[in-house]
């Protein structure tokens, strides 16, 4: 019963971390997947990967500290929003997690798996 409150103790500095960015965390089990909320235009995407790879620099920092390791080849980015949006946004984006490109995925898995039009 102690494993669960000790876990939750020990990544709590996690949620403090990306909310300092302005993004969120959502955890389950060991995964956590970070979001960002952009309402504005294509024209703002840089900006919004630069947040992101700040905060993912952040966060290797923080695992590094606790003598964990990110697995940049697990790691996942989607964009969601309307088709045409989605297609507008892939062409112009290179998002590099520790120096490894992340490809833009077709769908993510959770308890679900999850397209970019939010369609289960």
């Amino acid at each position: 019963m102690l494993g669960p409150l000790l876990y939750v103790l020990y990544t709590a500095e996690l949620e403090l971390i990306v909310a300092h960015h302005g993004l969120r965390l959502h955890m389950y089990a060991d995964d956590c997947q970070v979001y960002l909320n952009n309402n504005t235009s294509v024209e703002d995407v840089p900006l919004a990967v630069s947040k992101f790879a700040a905060c993912v620099a952040d966060i290797n920092a923080w695992l590094s500290a606790c003598r964990l390791r990110l697995n940049a080849a697990k790691t996942q980015l989607l964009w969601f929003g309307s088709s045409q949006l989605v297609d507008r946004v892939d062409c112009h984006v290179d998002v590099l997690v520790l120096g490894t490109r992340v490809a833009i995925s077709d769908n993510a898995g959770d308890l679900v798996v999850i397209d970019p039009e939010l369609s289960v």
